[in-house]
This record gives structure tokens, sequence and C-alpha cells, in this order.
């Protein structure tokens, strides 16, 4: 299983990126160094300056996009083929939280951080999420993306710190388009009580 690089102890910041690819993959106008290029001005925008590994994970068989796997890897990417199955992925992405966050950890690094690239995660009880909140109470910092057509009404988990819309990460929009949960939380709160009150007038 590689992982490397991996940070040593001296006390830099880091931040493991776990992208699927199948879910997010790179936009057509796009190539893979711009798009990490994107990944890391996004995070040092929103305070996560530092080290940052990148790995894309894609089902077994597939081609790596349009673009060769050689170009992930001058772009600094480990690139990973898994089996089919988006079970299968989350297995081995939950795997290598485990070997990246013992290397890794809050006595090696800076508020270690993981920014996690991959859908069908919210609303449900799994393994990988529950994985991710227990490195949240260890004090790391979890980081998420979100589809380009979600309404910013989903609800996070409690102890995710920031998500990011794809298009945002991969295309280094604006800082504004980033949202902490709990501002997302607001959004809903406020959306709820207008609905509540539209319908009360309606009666």
């Amino acid at each position: 299983m590689d992982l490397t690089p991996i940070s040593v102890c001296k006390g830099d910041s880091s931040t493991g990126v776990f992208w699927d690819l199948e879910d997010y993959p790179i936009p057509d106008h796009l190539d893979p160094a711009t798009v990490v290029k994107n990944i890391k001005l996004a995070l040092k925008n929103n305070g996560y300056a530092g080290n940052v590994f990148v790995w894309a994970y894609l089902p077994g068989g597939k081609t790596f996009s349009k673009h060769s796997v050689q170009e992930y890897r001058d772009a600094g990417i480990t690139t990973i083929s898994v089996m089919e199955e988006k079970f299968e992925r989350l297995r081995r992405i939950t795997a290598d939280f485990h070997m990246w966050s013992a290397d890794n950890c809050r006595h090696c690094t800076m508020d270690p951080s993981l920014l996690v690239i991959t859908k069908d995660m919210v609303g449900k009880t799994t393994s990988f999420l529950d994985f991710l909140e227990i490195l949240a109470s260890c004090y790391y910092h979890i980081l998420f993306a979100m589809p380009d057509d979600d309404d910013n009404t989903t609800e996070q988990p409690s102890w995710v710190k920031l998500h990011y819309p794809w298009r945002f990460l991969s295309g280094g929009g604006s800082t504004d388009e980033t949202e902490s949960s709990q501002s997302v939380g607001d959004k809903r709160k406020m959306r709820e009580e207008e609905q509540s009150t539209t319908a009360g007038q309606s009666i």
C-alpha cells in the first residue's frame, strides 16, 4: 500500500486529500496539475496551508479519464485502482485513512486535515463515516467536497469543518463559495422558518 510521501514530525501542517475519480472526474477543460493547484489554493485561502498529499481512486479496468497515469503522477497525485463497487472503493479509502492518520497525527503536524472528495456519504451510517468522526474527535479537521448541484441545504455532520462545491475546488472559484457547516445550518433554518411563516399565512 503506497501512501508516500508522508509528513515527518517537524510541526508543519498537513492535509491528506482522498479523491474518488469515479464520483468527481476532472472537468473537460482542466488537467490534473491544474486541479491539484486549485485544491491547494482553496485550502490555503481557508487557513489550511502546509503540505498537501493527494490520492486518487478509480475502479479497476477504467482509465483515469482522458489523462494518463503519468500526468497524475507528474501533478503529485498517487493513483490507486480498486474494485468496481463503490463499497470497495470506500473500504480502501478507509484503510488509507488509517495509514495516513498514523503518520500525520496531531503530535507530528499542526492541525492535520483530511479533504474527502467522494459522494453518497451524508445521512448514512457506515464505518467510513464512523472513522472520520473518530478522527474529528481526535482534533483532525475533516473537510468535504460537495456536488455542484447541491442546493446548500444538505445537512452535514456537525464534525465537518468546511465543505466545498466541486466547481470551487477544481476550478479555483471564489472563496465566498466555501461555507461552513454552521452557515449552511443557519440558511436551512431560515428557509424552514420562511416556509412555516408562508404556510401560516395561507391558512
